[in-house]
């Protein structure tokens, strides 16, 4: 199977990722983070396979599955991305950052504060 074009600088950090996902997941993952970068215009699932040129890969539905029936844990991914920002930032001392965790139509909103 060939690689998703993906930076030798970015690389590495997918690899921060892949405890969020099955094996099959990380996979679409990869492809679909590359394309998500390469893609111009509108960033559908479409055309983000479009830009990653999936063609021959695998079926494009198993990439709309992805999104939604696969095995991932949304929470996860967004914990080890804030992990990476925090860490590439050049600041000394505490980091507040506040996280809106709201369910849109729920009038009850729920935010965190976050210090790092």
């Amino acid at each position: 199977m060939p690689e998703p074009m993906i930076a030798q600088r970015l690389a590495p950090l997918l690899g921060v990722f892949a405890n969020c996902f099955t094996v099959a997941s990380f996979e679409s993952f990869r492809w679909l983070l590359s394309g998500w970068l390469l893609c111009i215009g509108r960033h559908t699932v479409t055309g983000v396979l479009r830009a990653a040129a999936t063609v021959g890969v695998k079926h494009h539905s198993s990439f709309h599955k992805f999104f939604r029936v696969a095995s991932w844990m949304a929470d996860s991914v967004g914990m080890c991305l804030l992990k990476l920002v925090v860490t590439a930032l050049p600041i000394e001392g505490a980091v507040r950052i506040a996280i809106d965790d709201s369910i849109p139509g729920i009038i009850k909103p729920r935010l965190h504060l976050l210090i790092c």
